[in-house]
């Protein structure tokens, strides 16, 4: 069967021909339609180009904010991962003032320093490797001066000297002797205790040390394996290798902050 050529057109959707075998009347409900769909084809690419700009703003906006909101990480420090709980480094504010139970050779000062170096300078880590702590550690605390049970000695050794505790041990330590030879002077004759005054050197030098190097919170081994005897004898701390900060970089930068505040009041 032939069809006649409009109707023909009209299969392969000639719009004009489909538009011929329409009924009269509903020919004009499409081209009051027309306009509209001619306005929406418009209208789409305004549209979508306005929903990218909107969506590539608003991911921006939303990174923009994430990385500002980002709290410091000790990595961003130059820390090593630690096995500290979190809050210990939630900041509070803390006034320096002196308090009189730490001051003097009273008693109750003797017995508060004692309560803050109760548990020496060390902390137990059963697993220091995952702390990039490789080398061993040091005697449990309470077999220091006592051998340690058989079933103890395994893990008698994973002790880690924290520096901070280290610096708290080697102040009260200068504080006692600063006491016997100021108040006590007759009782004591710390000029010929040589024990004490190996230690008294050591605590100084290991608190200057500690306050160049700015360490934080940073655990140390027991003397490296094959350091020489010097570096374990009168007390912990030597040899141990720290991420310290730039100390001269630190002093040329006071230096230059100085020079910039002079500049803003000396002439010439």
């Amino acid at each position: 069967m032939h069809l006649p050529w409009s109707k023909q057109r009209a299969e392969f959707g000639d719009k004009s021909d489909t538009e011929e075998l329409l009924p009269q009347e509903t020919k004009g409900y499409y081209d009051r339609l027309l306009p509209l769909s001619s306005k929406g084809r418009n209208a789409r690419p305004i549209f979508f180009n306005a929903a990218v700009i909107l969506l590539a703003v608003s991911v921006g906006l939303v990174i923009g904010y994430w990385c500002r909101g980002q709290e410091p990480t000790l990595s961003d420090y130059g820390i090593s991962l630690s096995p500290f709980p979190p809050e210990i480094f939630e900041r509070h504010e803390k006034p320096f003032v002196p308090d009189p139970g730490f001051v003097g050779p009273s008693e109750e000062a003797a017995q508060n320093w004692e309560e803050l170096n109760s548990g020496w300078v060390s902390i137990y880590l059963p697993n220091p490797e995952d702390y990039g702590l490789y080398d061993p550690g040091l005697q449990a605390p309470f077999f220091l001066f006592d051998t340690a049970p058989k079933e103890a000695l395994p893990l008698a050794k994973k002790f880690y000297a924290l520096n901070n505790l280290h610096i708290l041990h080697c102040t009260h330590n200068i504080r006692k002797q600063f006491n016997k030879a100021l108040y006590f002077p007759e009782k004591f004759d710390l000029a010929n205790d040589e024990m004490q005054i190996i230690h008294i050197e050591h605590c100084f030098e290991y608190i200057r040390l500690s306050m160049m190097c700015a360490d934080y919170m940073a655990f140390e081994t027991d003397a490296p394996p094959g350091s020489p005897p010097e570096y374990t004898k009168g007390g912990v701390g030597w040899g141990v290798v720290h991420k310290c900060i730039n100390w001269e970089r630190l002093m040329q930068f006071q230096k230059d902050q100085v020079a910039l505040y002079n500049s803003t009041w000396q002439k010439g």
